[in-house]
């Protein structure tokens, strides 16, 4: 098991600064969330090669959610670009793993409408991932149809590729009412987000909420799990002294490992 840290984390943090910040902290890795379409043109793509830092993971941007998930026949063009984009960004940083989120609940009308479309964009996705040797880890969320151990296996096998995969979010384990550990030991997930929970605020620094952690460990360790811890908290945490706030998190990580 190896840690890293998002960018996420530090929004709104330009991503280079960002990127030069986690390395300056300590971590070796780092998951990539783009903030806009610049982060994966090839003059940024080039400049985080020059960085002292592996960048393991990509996040879909969240503020491109509303693209990729997106049924509207006219949007497709512009989901498929995003994805072709974001593989090649992967390819140029030799990351292997691409983090998606399932879609969201829907009444039957909306499924017998939107379901297919958005469907077929994650198949895309992950078609331009395949012959990129990426996979693409599909996300536990309590709000999408991938909230429990179950629905998230069903929502991996309805996709009908074989490079995607379970990950495990810790906080949304927690904010579903379903024990992390419990959650590890049923998908087997190929990457996982780390932050903590409690029932005030969710996405919180690990080891400052009720998660347990050392169960949490102990789970991965029995599933033989060898990817990536990312320490995945909120930005609102980071916005003073996230220096600081980095390198805590580091000292977490390596304290349980």
């Amino acid at each position: 098991m190896i840690a890293a840290f998002s960018t996420a984390a530090l929004f709104p943090m330009s991503t280079i600064p960002a990127l030069e910040l986690i390395s300056g902290a300590g971590f070796k890795e780092a998951e990539l969330m783009p903030q806009c379409r610049e982060d994966t043109s090839p003059d940024s793509l080039n400049r985080i090669r020059t960085l002292n830092l592996r960048i393991s993971s990509i996040h879909l941007p969240l503020v491109y959610f509303p693209v990729f998930y997106n049924p509207q026949v006219d949007m497709v063009m512009e989901a498929r670009e995003l994805s072709r984009a974001l593989v090649k960004a992967g390819t140029t940083l030799n990351t292997k793993i691409i983090v998606i989120h399932a879609l969201s609940p829907m009444t039957p009308l909306q499924r017998e409408l939107f379901q297919l479309p958005v469907t077929e964009n994650i198949r895309y996705l992950c078609d331009q991932a395949w012959e990129a040797g990426i996979t693409v880890a599909l996300e536990n969320n309590p709000h999408t149809l991938a909230a429990t151990p179950e629905e998230l296996l069903d929502q991996v096998k309805r996709i009908e590729r074989s490079n995607i995969a379970p990950m495990v979010d810790t906080t949304e384990a927690m904010e579903a009412g379903i024990d992390p550990a419990c959650f590890i030991k049923q998908v087997k997930p190929v990457h996982m987000h780390l932050s903590d929970y409690n029932k005030d605020a969710k996405h919180i620094p690990a080891g400052q909420g009720l998660s347990d952690w050392p169960a949490i460990i102990t789970a991965l360790k029995e599933i033989n799990y060898s990817g990536r811890l990312v320490m995945e908290p909120s930005y609102r945490y980071f916005l003073e002294n996230p220096d600081a706030g980095v390198q805590k998190s580091l000292a977490f990580i390596n304290s349980l490992m």
